[in-house]
């Protein structure tokens, strides 16, 4: 044995370098620093992020006077005339819906014009129901001097005529009613409003009576329609068709001022601004 003591044992340098393994094995075991780093990282990236939310709302916040959406643009008298459908429909739920006309199918004189008509057929219905129910027999009663009461026969000739007056001003009046509900903005649909803003475009825009084809008023009725459709989008965000129309209403809109640009810069100048857009709004509204 005294042989081997000088001697190269490898078989100790094994079990050392094993022994020296387990123990930094057991003391990586009992300290990790690794969830703690990643925490930190991800700690520091939620951070940048807010950061940079906050800062990108603050920006927009800040341009929202000076830069306008490219579709919508800025608010204009015109605009402030148009009627919304998807507002309306959500605002006309509430107890205290303003009542507002119409102008599409018939504006609020010719409604007055219907009413003042059935006014005229009440007072004509009025005086020949007096003429069949012989009201000259009303002539050959007492005079006033006698009470009524006491001629009975008087009384029943009178009691039938004053009901059938008392139900045809009924009749009037329910019909009357009936004609301003029919005309009211809470009892009309989404469709129906849009042919009202329509109707308003062509009377905003039209350079004639009858221009119902120039630039001006089919950028006119094509931003009507974009304003609805945009206000349904946003709060439909599914409808794709709803957003293909949209884009589609966009491109046609542009054509059609781009055209009138070319035309004739002055007109141009006066549709975009009653329309609530500016001259670089336009070119850039579509890039591609």
């Amino acid at each position: 044995m005294r042989l081997f003591e000088g001697a190269f044992q490898p078989w100790k340098l094994a079990s050392t370098n094993l022994m020296q393994q387990c123990l930094l094995l057991n003391k990586k075991s009992q300290f990790h620093t690794t969830c703690i780093l990643q925490g930190l990282k991800k700690q520091k990236a939620n951070q940048r992020r807010k950061q940079n939310l906050k800062r990108r709302e603050e920006l927009r916040k800040q341009n929202l006077d000076t830069l306008a959406d490219p579709i919508i643009g800025h608010s204009s008298e015109w605009i402030a005339r148009l009627l919304k459908p998807y507002e309306i429909l959500v605002e006309r739920k509430k107890p205290n819906f303003p009542i507002r006309s119409i102008k599409f199918p018939a504006s609020m004189e010719t409604i007055n014009l219907i009413v003042e008509k059935f006014e005229k057929i009440r007072a004509s219905a009025t005086e020949e129901t007096k003429d069949f129910i012989k009201l000259n027999e009303v002539n050959e009663f007492p005079s006033s001097d006698t009470s009524l009461e006491s001629n009975q026969d008087g009384f029943e000739r009178l009691h039938p005529l004053a009901e059938r007056l008392e139900r045809m001003s009924q009749l009037s009046d329910l019909r009357k009613e009936s004609i301003h509900r029919i005309f009211n903005i809470e009892n009309s649909n989404s469709k129906t409003l849009r042919l009202n803003n329509k109707q308003l475009a062509v009377e905003s825009f039209a350079r004639n009576e009858r221009d119902t084809g120039s630039p001006e008023v089919q950028a006119a009725v094509y931003t009507s329609r974009i304003l609805a459709l945009s206000d349904h989008c946003k709060n439909h965000k599914k409808d794709q068709t709803g957003k293909r129309m949209l884009r589609y209403y966009v491109h046609q809109r542009q054509r059609m001022l781009k055209y009138l640009r070319k035309v004739n810069f002055d007109r141009y100048v006066h549709c975009i601004k009653n329309l609530g857009l500016t001259d670089e709004l336009v070119l850039r509204e579509v890039t591609q």
